[in-house]
């Protein structure tokens, strides 16, 4: 077996272990998943491990689906680091640590973070419809908005806490 080979059947079967575990480390370090698996809408998905506090963890990430178009967000608010969750039935995201809110657009809207939420470059290999996942983007704050009954669900949840049950019902975390 030549080195050519083995280095083709070493990519090949790492490729087969990706899908079964659903990311692959590609070449230039970018995080590969078939694209077919990445429903329509907010999901939460497995792109790799992260350091986080000197340990390695698995990293997920917030993958929006609009069609074709596909937008990729950390899942911790900029400058703080808490969790944030997206509520499908508000359609925003929000950190149930600190009150941090986030449009379905990544914007920040209010709260302690410093800027929108981190979004992760992202391409889409057209040949076998792969999503690769690249290096993350700091953005500075801008101004989002939300409105209506999800304003007014975020607003009494905060003034009143234990109205969460009525709020952010299945959040994808």
């Amino acid at each position: 077996m030549g080195p050519i080979f083995r280095s083709r059947l070493l990519s090949a079967l790492v490729a087969f272990s990706g899908l079964m575990t659903a990311w692959v480390v590609t070449a230039d370090q970018e995080l590969g998943f078939p694209l077919v698996l990445v429903e329509q809408g907010v999901t939460s998905l497995r792109f790799g491990n992260e350091i986080v506090n000197g340990e390695t963890v698995p990293r997920y990430l917030f993958v929006i689906r609009d069609g074709s178009v596909v937008t990729v967000f950390g899942k911790r608010t900029p400058g703080t680091g808490s969790r944030l969750f997206y509520c499908p039935n508000e359609r925003f995201f929000v950190s149930p640590d600190d009150e941090a809110l986030y449009d379905r657009e990544g914007r920040y809207v209010q709260g302690p973070g410093t800027g929108d939420m981190v979004e992760y470059r992202r391409t889409i290999n057209t040949e076998d419809l792969t999503l690769f996942i690249g290096g993350a983007t700091e953005r500075p704050r801008s101004k989002g908005e939300i409105s209506g009954a999800a304003a007014e669900k975020y607003l009494n949840w905060r003034a009143d806490p234990d109205t969460q049950q009525k709020f952010c019902q299945d959040p994808i975390r």
